[in-house]
């Protein structure tokens, strides 16, 4: 007659118990995740296809050839714009308001993380 196995050491159980918990997304980032999804898929079902009215068409313009909008300027904006400028997605306009998309939903989850 075999013996029986062994039973599992309880360090050992441990061990695996704390890689479980460190490979599961914490319960505290699910909800800003949700939100800044939520908003961007929002702001995008949303966006016009084109420049609109203001100053749309002079920053859509000036992110494309990485140019020098009038003052004051917004130069991170233009900076990031001319960086998303270059992504093979859509059209020059779809792809520097995608930076105000995801600025304003970035900014959403600062306030939610302030409240």
């Amino acid at each position: 007659m075999a013996a029986p196995p062994p039973a599992p050491s309880t360090a050992g159980s441990k061990l695996a118990q704390r890689r479980r918990e460190r490979r599961r997304i914490p319960d505290e980032a699910l909800a800003p995740g949700a939100l800044f999804a939520l908003l961007t898929g929002l702001y995008l079902a949303t966006m016009p296809a084109h420049g609109t009215l203001e100053d749309s068409g002079a920053f859509i313009t000036v992110a494309h050839f990485a140019g020098i909008a009038h003052p004051p300027g917004y130069p991170l904006y233009t900076m990031i714009g001319t960086l998303f400028s270059w992504l093979p997605a859509g059209s020059g306009a779809f792809r520097v308001q995608l930076v105000s998309a995801l600025a304003g939903a970035l900014a959403c989850v600062a306030v939610y993380y302030c409240v």
